[in-house]
């Protein structure tokens, strides 16, 4: 398929707008900045570029694997509304390219996750079955996770990657957390961190989206963190370690949230390939975000049932997703 050259600047410019600090959160301000240059860093390029080079680069028609959710039993029983929307952007965008998609989360929040997904006409039936789309429940705790992994991996030797959005995962010590450092029962949550590490040990492709350094893929910029973050050196609940994930993948996107992540991966990857019929409608940020809470999904600051993401507006996750498709009609423009 054909491949644009074009100036980095393009892509980075698609960095920096889903990367708006705008915490709510006075103990959060900052965090955003120290993450993205970390990630930043790391990367040695755009980090959305790397991830879409990485995308643009699968065997075609091969199989992808795509996760996101994340909650608790509390304020966030059924999940947020952070990751369902960007995993369909996302999951939508590789779908049109031909590849197979295969979808799963912990099973409280998987209804929020396939509603994102029909709303842009990525259904399943009853049983999870779908034209080139798979859905299902992922086990709860470590020694379930470990099994998943083996049964899906044998059942899908095509799967040439894994994506990994608002997907929390361990510190180094084991210990999940949330963002802000409460630590989380090990066997109430799904351990697709494991499956991120069997993919990268069978030189399968792995990305990481986040936006707290608690989810899957900030192992890659963990130390780094540590030297600007306080809950990064020590998260407080007295496990000795901070809340950074401590799992590696391939290419990590770190965004204000994580669907931004997620969206801008989605335009860098139609701007890479010069294929911009990958991406949904703008009507399509508003419908997934709306249709992960109607099937129960709060806002991660809230803990309410309304359709804001990360305490940010719907017209805000509109505005960013047309920023960045407008970065891509420059970019189309360009002499």
């Amino acid at each position: 398929m054909k491949r644009a050259s074009l100036p980095a600047d393009f892509f980075a410019s698609i960095d920096h707008l889903v990367n708006i600090e705008f915490k709510a959160k006075r103990a959060l301000l900052g965090g955003t900045r120290f993450r993205f240059e970390a990630a930043l860093a790391a990367a040695g390029e755009p980090m959305t570029l790397k991830a879409a080079r990485l995308l643009a680069d699968l065997p075609p028609g091969s199989g992808v694997f795509v996760t996101t959710g994340a909650g608790n039993p509390i304020t966030l029983p059924k999940g947020e509304t952070d990751g369902p929307s960007g995993a369909a952007i996302l999951a939508r965008a590789l779908h049109s390219r031909g590849h197979h998609i295969v979808v799963a989360s912990d099973p409280a929040f998987l209804p929020g996750v396939v509603a994102s997904f029909d709303a842009v006409g990525l259904t399943t039936d009853a049983n999870g079955h779908g034209d080139r789309m798979r859905v299902q429940e992922w086990p709860l705790g470590r020694a379930a996770g470990q099994r998943a992994t083996e049964l899906l991996l044998a059942r899908y030797p095509d799967l040439s990657a894994g994506i990994f959005i608002e997907k929390p995962g361990p510190n180094s010590r084991g210990v999940f957390h949330t963002s802000s450092g409460k630590a989380k029962d090990s066997e109430s949550v799904a351990h697709l961190h494991v499956l991120a590490e069997a993919l990268a040990a069978s030189k399968r492709m792995t990305i990481g989206v986040g936006d707290g350094g608690n989810e899957v893929g900030f192992g890659c910029v963990g130390r780094a963190l540590e030297t600007t973050l306080a809950l990064a050196r020590d998260c407080g609940c007295g496990c000795g370690a901070g809340v950074v994930n401590d799992t590696r993948v391939d290419a990590l996107v770190s965004a204000s949230t994580s669907n931004w992540g997620a969206y801008g991966i989605a335009v860098a990857l139609a701007m890479l390939t010069q294929a911009k019929d990958l991406l949904p409608p703008m009507e399509a940020i508003r419908s997934t975000v709306e249709a992960s809470m109607h099937a129960g999904a709060n806002d991660g600051y809230s803990g309410e049932n309304v359709s804001t993401v990360d305490g940010t507006s719907l017209e805000a996750s509109e505005a960013v997703y047309g920023l960045c498709l407008e970065v891509l009609r420059q970019a189309e423009a360009l002499e």
